[in-house]
């Protein structure tokens, strides 16, 4: 069976087993190899989402009850939520168009 080297640089795709690049000489990587990573980073970005959603559901609901605690502290945590829920999602992005065109 032969393995398919792809440049993550140039899309450059070949069969041969060559270590750089021909068009650009940038490493050529195995591109199952670029799925599985791209498998791994499309779940740790929907983890993150999860997560963060989840964090942000739990804190919303004990905000609702009545205790210490200023808003600036509030806007910190969701603040650092949405950071949180964005890297998730442009995991998810990342890694999705890694699995279906192999290329980082």
């Amino acid at each position: 069976m032969e393995i398919l080297m792809r440049c993550i640089r140039c899309n450059y795709e070949t069969g041969e087993a060559i270590a750089q690049c021909p068009k650009c000489g940038h490493a050529l990587h195995k591109a199952h190899l670029l799925r599985a990573i791209g498998g791994i980073v499309t779940t740790l970005g929907a983890l993150l989402v999860m997560l963060s959603a989840m964090i942000g559901a739990a804190v919303a609901l004990m905000r609702s009850y009545p205790r210490e605690g200023s808003s600036s502290d509030a806007t910190f945590i969701y603040g650092l939520l949405a950071f949180v829920f964005v890297a998730g999602v442009a995991a998810l992005i990342k890694g999705t168009r890694m699995v279906k065109y192999r290329r980082m």
